[in-house]
Formats: structure tokens, sequence, C-alpha cells
């Protein structure tokens, strides 16, 4: 089982490797492929036919400056598709971490990012790809407006001016188009990245918890079994008042839920502590007095040992062995607990 744990595991991490590389190359396509399109729209620009009329030049303006805005909404872009991407990899490396852990193969666990820090960051991205997103709009509408007035002046269907900016208004608006669901596709894509973390977020601490209550379990029985071993039984009998049952419990049916290693059933307790020292020190007394089967669980609610040594399934046996419960002394405080796995 061991063996065959192991070689899922390096499955896992062969695929992971595989998946890296495939992001990287990704990347390093996209970034490529923006440096050509920016080329692209230089060398058209390059192009712009010559014309001295006032909407002309500020037409030419114009579509410089959309340019300028352009590169930047790339260069945020791609920011914004490096963060994602690392976001995603710490998911990634997450559940890995989860995975193996089920599987009894335990990996260095990496501490939690700052999730504040993180999501500012993507914030302010967001916010300032939303800024560029709205300013080249502003310049589109603008372009678009002087070249319509243009266009009503120089009626030449041939005018390669007019040709040359109707083509631009195109291109600009089908790359703001891209630009907006490119970015959404991103924050869609963000957004179940965040879920994902979330939950195995939640699952890790989940295992940390159960492993800290079974180590604890562990302890607990081991503690059990030693006063068991090398408690002898008291030569002079034991009175109540040499019993320290802890914290009052109520005459009421107390219903404990989700008790790691103990069956559901009704509990007849006879002490709740929620110091080692003081369950110790009543069990000992308990097996002091002759009852080896005294036992104890623990609540993680409530922080406390409740110790007994008998359990019923029905809680009509239960509440008879309550009320038979006769006179030894560790038998004072007798309170009914369920518990509801």
């Amino acid at each position: 089982m061991a063996a065959e744990a192991k070689a899922k595991a390096a499955e896992v991490l062969r695929l992971q490797k595989e998946a890296n590389i495939k992001q990287a190359e990704e990347t390093i396509k996209s970034a490529n492929a923006t440096e050509v399109a920016v080329a692209e729209t230089n060398t058209k620009q390059q192009q712009i036919p010559q014309a001295t009329d006032e909407a002309s030049k500020d037409m030419n303006a114009l579509v410089n400056a959309t340019s300028g805005t352009k590169e930047t909404q790339e260069v945020l872009m791609k920011q914004l598709s490096e963060k994602i991407a690392a976001k995603q990899k710490d998911l990634d490396d997450l559940k890995e971490e989860n995975d193996l852990s089920e599987q009894g193969i335990y990996l260095d666990p990496k501490p939690f990012k700052s999730l504040t820090a993180e999501n500012q960051a993507l914030e302010t991205l967001k916010d300032e790809i939303d800024k560029t997103l709205e300013e080249q709009k502003v310049k589109i509408i603008e372009l678009e407006t002087i070249y319509l007035k243009r266009k009503k002046k120089i009626k030449d269907k041939e005018d390669p001016v007019n040709a040359f900016y109707l083509e631009t208004l195109e291109r600009l608006k089908s790359e703001q188009a891209q630009i907006i669901t490119a970015k959404r596709d991103l924050i869609m894509n963000l957004e179940q990245i965040k879920e994902a973390t979330d939950f195995e977020r939640k699952r890790r601490i989940r295992r940390a918890a159960y492993d800290n209550q079974q180590d604890r379990f562990n302890k607990d029985k081991a503690a059990l079994a030693r006063i068991k071993k090398f408690t002898d039984e008291s030569p002079v009998q034991l009175q109540e008042d040499d019993f320290d049952f802890g914290e009052e419990q109520t005459k009421n049916i107390q219903i404990i839920k989700n008790v790691l290693n103990e069956e559901p059933g009704y509990y007849i307790v006879i002490a709740v502590h929620n110091s080692v020292e003081k369950r110790d020190e009543f069990v000992t007394k308990v097996v002091a007095s002759g009852e080896k089967n005294v036992n104890f669980f623990f609540d993680v609610k409530t922080n406390k040992y409740f110790i007994y040594y008998e359990k019923f399934n029905a809680i009509s046996e239960a509440k008879n062995a309550l009320e038979e419960k006769g006179s030894k002394p560790y038998n004072g405080k007798m309170s009914l607990v369920k518990i509801d796995n």
C-alpha cells in the first residue's frame, strides 16, 4: 500500500510539472503574441497617409495616444495573468499537499500567504485596467467623432485618409473588445481559483485539526493504559469525599457530537474535568477503587474530558443504570451523556 501511495504521489508530481511547463509555455506564447501585435500596430501607424488638414492631424494625435494606452493595457493584462497563474500554482500545491496527506504522505506544509495583500494587489490591477479601458473608450469616441465630421466634408470614397482611419477605428474597437473579454475571462478564472483555494484551505485546517485530535487521542489512551497498569488497588476503601468530580452536571441528558474514536450511544459519566492532571487523578482513584473499566473521551467543543465506565445503546438501559448507581464512592455525581456522531 505504501509503495502504491508513493507511486501515485510521483505521478501527481509528474503531471504537476508538466502542467507548470505548459503554463510557462503559454505565458511566453502570449507575451510573444503581444509583441507581434504591438509591432504590427506600429507598422500600420507608420503607414498613415500624409494629410495637412486639422482633422487629420487631430486623428493622428489620437491614434498615437491610443497606441500608448494599448501598450499600457497589454502590460497590465500580462501582470494580471501572471498573478492569477501564481494563485493557480498556490492552489495546485495546496491541493497536492492535501491529497498526499490523505494518502499518508506528508509534505512540509507551505505557510498560508496573506490573502489581504494579494487581493489588494489584484484589485489595484483591475482598477488600473478599467481606467485604461475607459481612457481608450473616450479616445475612440473622439476619434470616431472627428472621422465622421471629416467624412462629411470629404465625401470621396477613395480618400486614403478616411479609409485609413475607418480601418483604425475598427481595429481599435476590436482590440478594446478583446481586452474586455480577456479581462472578464481572467476574473472568472480568478473567482474559481478563490473558491477552490478557500475549500482547500479549510480542508487543510480540518486535516490539521483531525491530526491534532488523533494525536491527543493516542496520548490520552497511552495515559489511561499507564494508569491501569501501574495503579494498585487501595488497601483502604476510598470515600466519596476523596474524589474530585469536577464540573457539576445537569440532570438532563447532554448531547455531544463528533467525538473522535467513540461509538454513538448513552454514556454514564461519573466526572468531568478540563485538565489532564485532574482527569488522571480521578481516574487513578477509580482504578484504585477496583473499577478497571473506567475510560474517558474528550469533547473538542467544550475542551473537557468526560470520564465514564459504562455505555449503553438504549436510553432505557442507561436510565436504569443511572437509577441503580449503588454505593460506589465514584458514582456520587453520575450523569447521562449521549454521543451523536
